[in-house]
């Protein structure tokens, strides 16, 4: 043995040694990230928020890490699951569920495992629970990821914390392969879940990490809780996750994710359009990190005609090939065609018009991020030559016009560079015929083999075993979960690959590695295009999102304010209301002195003298030009002045609270009974459709709306004041005299008021439960045997709330100007009265005082009912204009 085993020890792999190790085993991306880290936050407090995220996708096909392969769906792992070790900010290896390590021989693996760790169901991840997830890999014939783990001769666990693995032969990459996120083989399951019910288990999976799923609606969003157990905490003991929950949006169109991080519908995308990032730059709002130099993309031409090669099934997994290419020529076959591809890029040219500068051009296969095998101007390479494209095209028989006509396949985000690929490609009179699909149906097509030329790319997985063995090595039924887009064969190649995968001295896996780069460039088995410089974008709300190996960790993140701004949000909210304010104030001035009359002489009344009139008026400064009065009223207004009651002399404010004291007692009363009566009889109605009970709740319902409040009141005098001494009906008791008779005295106007609105929320409440139940998540629940109660309550409740909760806020403000009539039936000297008779008496202050205090009511219960729906349902946000 020619290596030190000591250097690839735990618990931590330093830079130097895991850039030789990575280098070789291709996963050295991780190394190149930028942004956020996997090192220690040193926030000192938990967050009280939630992220809502933004991924290039439309739909998410295996949660599964024994299965997973598209980049954006092991974006989501780190979130779910721990490996036994992690890519660490500086590119190193670190330790994730084992704290350290230790390799006595080459094929001997020793792990000191974290203490205290569990899954999100509550089970221990111990040795054994690591074992059994191995195991479970090691048992599944058709994961793209049992080639990692078939060299695994025995797994002991002597105790809960130490695990042994054992190989059979060397495996040079095999601690890369043990890593979350990238090596996949390593990232540990619940196995007893995923054995009970594997595609229940991929849907809805159970790992250690922060983040659990909750929630999913497929195709538009997943839904993440903290995991409160997670056992990493920083230095000072906080615990991980900073944040509450985290919620992934599902939106492939680059142009609309990027609108939605802009108005604050989501605050973090896994890709900013490269014509967006200047813009983000220009702006304090978002932040652009998480460049990703180990990601590459080409163009993967169709080398074999399906149907004549003995391996397609293995790459592919479908059992008869397209008979497509028997009546139709595939001039990818040829190489020289291939290489005349490559010669017709320009690859600078593709940077600066598709890119605008965010990648750097790829010559070879090995990207910035592999130290060890990048070189900026590789020889041999490829590099663009117009005239020996055509020249190339010419030998090979395609001299016509168009030379020939190829199918390009890409998904959205791929469509601004096939575009400019196809300018280049005419250029040597080659006709490209764009096929854009979404990913969701992206793989299906690849795999179909129908089009001549696929746009492919690699963002985490740029080891030996994914972005070179799995993809370019030729597949056989022993090499289980192989798969290529352009069935590509070539034994030497493969035989370099072999003797790759084998050989533990990370020098000499380099030399390999070189040769079959030679081959890879000789055959173009893809045209390399661009390694390019990923955004990831955020609002300035969030911190410390580790973007490393190109994957987005939200475990450290924390949020400034709460949910997207919340305080923010109310303080913006707050601004508005000012101006809101200001502005009923100055039209209720204007309006209340365009009302004929001299409150003077109201005040004084018919028999005053001219010059008592003339005295008073000169007092309250209503003799002075009309801008005067309002500059001096608006100066007083701000220092919280009302002024005093021309007919009492009281001061505005008193004589408003006084009033306004037993309206709002009324109505907050009033509502929460009318809410409690509604919101039971509406889910029963909704829940018993067409039995007795829904026709009960319905009837009682619309003969509450058809009654008015005053009749309610004069009804509950005779019904229940006469016969309950306790229960007065006339006047008000103050709050400050005591809880009980406060509520004894307001308690029969308050079910006056509700009643009526009782009704119109139980109609409501029943309408919406009823949509709510007729949703597609709901049906999910219950086909999933989750009880009906608690589907009901769990899932269907706050969203049938919303409507609800909108009503009751317009209701409350209807309240307070229906509540007059029920005042004088109960003889309560209320808000209403008081506003009505200061018309009356054009008593100025108190009028202008009573309007703004409703406008006050109005705009608090706006917001009010704003911060409910954030409280009922936290999928629902604000940001940007509010």
């Amino acid at each position: 043995m020619d290596w030190n085993t000591s250097d690839l020890e735990g618990p931590r792999i330093d830079r130097r040694t895991t850039t030789k190790l990575l280098a070789s085993a291709g996963l050295l991306s991780a190394a190149g990230c930028t942004g956020a880290s996997e090192s220690e936050s040193e926030t000192t407090s938990e967050g009280t928020s939630e992220i809502v995220a933004g991924f290039n996708l439309d739909e998410i096909e295996f949660l599964d890490p024994h299965y997973v392969d598209k980049g954006q769906e092991i974006t989501l792992q780190s979130n779910i699951y721990n490996g036994l070790v992690k890519i660490g900010a500086d590119g190193s290896l670190v330790g994730d569920l084992a704290k350290n390590w230790s390799i006595p021989d080459s094929t001997t693996y020793e792990f000191d495992l974290v203490e205290g760790a569990i899954f999100h169901n509550g089970d221990p991840v111990d040795s054994t629970a690591i074992k059994a997830s191995l195991e479970r890999l090691m048992s599944l014939d058709d994961s793209p990821h049992l080639s990692k783990v078939e060299s695994i001769e025995s797994i002991e666990t002597p105790d809960p914390t130490t695990l042994v693995i054992s190989l059979s032969e060397t495996v040079g990459p095999f601690i890369s392969f043990m890593a979350r996120g990238p090596g996949r083989a390593g990232t540990i399951v619940n196995a007893s879940a995923a054995l009970e019910d594997p595609d229940a288990f991929n849907r809805m999976p159970v790992g250690s990490g922060p983040f659990k799923l909750v929630e999913r609606e497929t195709g538009e969003y997943l839904q993440f809780e903290a995991h409160e157990e997670y056992h990493e905490t920083n230095s000072e003991g906080v615990a991980y996750p900073l944040v509450d929950s985290l919620r992934v949006d599902l939106i492939p169109e680059p142009s609309t994710r990027w609108t939605a991080l802009q108005s604050g519908d989501i605050n973090y995308t896994n890709e900013v359009p490269a014509q967006s990032v200047e813009q983000a730059n220009q702006t304090d709002e978002i932040q652009i990190a998480g460049t990703n130099p180990g990601a590459w993309f080409c163009i993967a031409p169709l080398c074999n005609d399906p149907a004549e090669v003995d391996f397609q099934q293995f790459a592919s997994g479908n059992e008869e090939a397209t008979d497509k290419w028997e009546t139709e020529d595939l001039p990818t076959t040829d190489p020289d065609v291939r290489k005349a591809i490559s010669k017709a890029i320009d690859r600078e040219a593709l940077v600066e018009r598709a890119h605008l500068g965010n990648a750097v051009p790829a010559h070879s296969l090995w990207n910035p991020a592999i130290p060890a095998l990048h070189e900026d101007q590789p020889d041999p390479g490829q590099y663009y030559d117009l005239e020996g494209a055509k020249t190339l095209l010419d030998a090979a028989g395609y001299t016509g016009e168009p030379r020939m006509t190829l199918s390009l396949l890409g998904v959205p985000s791929d469509e601004r560079r096939m575009t400019v690929i196809q300018q280049m490609l005419s250029q040597v009179g080659i006709d490209v015929e764009l096929n854009v699909t979404q990913s969701s149906a992206y793989w299906d097509s690849v795999y179909r083999y129908e089009n001549e030329l696929v746009m492919y790319d690699g963002y985490v997985d740029i080891d030996p075993w994914m972005s070179v063995w799995k993809q370019l090595k030729t597949p056989s039924e022993a090499s289980a979960g192989d798969w290529q887009a352009n069935l590509y064969s070539n034994p030497e190649f493969n035989g370099l690959l072999e003797e790759d995968l084998t050989t533990a001295d990370p020098d000499r896996r380099v030399e390999i590695m070189k040769q079959a780069e030679e081959i890879f460039i000789q055959d173009t088995a893809w045209v390399m295009t661009t390694f390019p410089l990923i955004a990831k974008g955020y609002s300035s709300e969030i911190s410390d999102v580790g973007n490393q190996a190109g994957l987005s960790n939200f475990h450290y993140s924390q949020m400034e304010w709460g949910r997207m701004g919340t305080a923010r949000y109310i303080a913006k909210r707050t601004i508005q209301a000012v101006g809101v304010i200001y502005v009923v104030a100055t039209l209720v001035f204007v309006a209340v002195r365009s009302v004929p009359g001299d409150p003077a002489r109201l005040a004084l009344g018919g028999a005053a003298d001219r010059e008592a009139v003339q005295a008073l008026r000169q007092e309250l400064g209503l003799n002075q030009p009309i801008y005067v009065q309002y500059g001096k009223w608006m100066s007083n207004l701000i220092q919280g002045d009302l002024g005093e009651s021309i007919y009492t002399g009281e001061l505005v404010l008193v004589r408003i609270i006084s009033a306004a004291e037993p309206t709002l007692s009324i109505a907050l009363v009033g509502l929460c009974i009318a809410m409690g009566i509604a919101i039971p009889t509406g889910i029963v109605g909704a829940t018993r459709r067409g039995k007795w009970e829904d026709y009960v709740g319905t009837t009682v319902a619309f003969l509450s709306i058809s009654m008015p409040a005053f009749w309610f009141g004069i009804v509950l005098i005779l019904l229940v004041s006469t016969r309950v001494e306790a229960i007065p009906s006339y006047g008000y008791t103050p709050l400050s005299d005591g809880i009980i008779p406060w509520f004894a005295n307001i308690l029969l106007p308050a079910i006056a008021v509700g009643l009526p609105y009782a009704g119109i929320i139980t109609r409501m409440m029943r309408s919406s439960m009823m949509d709510v139940l007729n949703e597609k998540y709901m049906q999910t629940a219950r086909a999933k045997g989750i009880p009906p109660r608690l589907a009901l309550f769990k899932h269907g409740l706050q969203n049938a709330l919303l409507p609800v909760v909108t009503v009751a806020g317009i209701l409350f403000a209807l309240l307070l100007g229906g509540i007059v009539a029920v005042e004088i039936v109960f003889g309560i000297q209320g808000f209403g009265r008081l506003l009505i008779r200061s018309i009356e008496r054009q008593d100025f202050p108190v009028v202008q005082g009573s309007v703004i205090l409703v406008s006050i009511i109005f705009v608090f219960m706006n917001l009010v009912v704003d911060l409910l729906y954030m409280s009922i349902n936290p999928k629902i946000r604000y940001g940007g204009d509010g």
